[in-house]
């Protein structure tokens, strides 16, 4: 995942828009092929840092499938 890298700073602050992501220079950066991988993401919910986690997941299951990869599972871990 990109977490670390200057676009997640846009995403964890609430800017969650996939369509906008698309349009940005990171998308043709940071886009992968992942060859009809199956992913799963495991979420340490931690409300302090990532509010709505409900929209993060949502990017990363468009993510995904519009880098040519199905999303198997979302699990939330116990967090803080």
């Amino acid at each position: 995942m990109i977490e670390y890298r200057a676009i997640a700073v846009k995403v964890r602050a609430g800017d969650l828009g996939y369509q906008r992501f698309k349009q940005s220079s990171a998308y043709l950066k940071y886009r992968t092929d992942l060859h009809g991988a199956r992913v799963t993401i495991n979420y340490v919910t931690r409300p302090s840092v990532m509010p709505d986690a409900n929209r993060h997941a949502e990017f990363w299951s468009t993510w995904v499938k519009d880098n040519n990869g199905t999303l198997d599972f979302i699990h939330r871990l116990q967090g803080t």
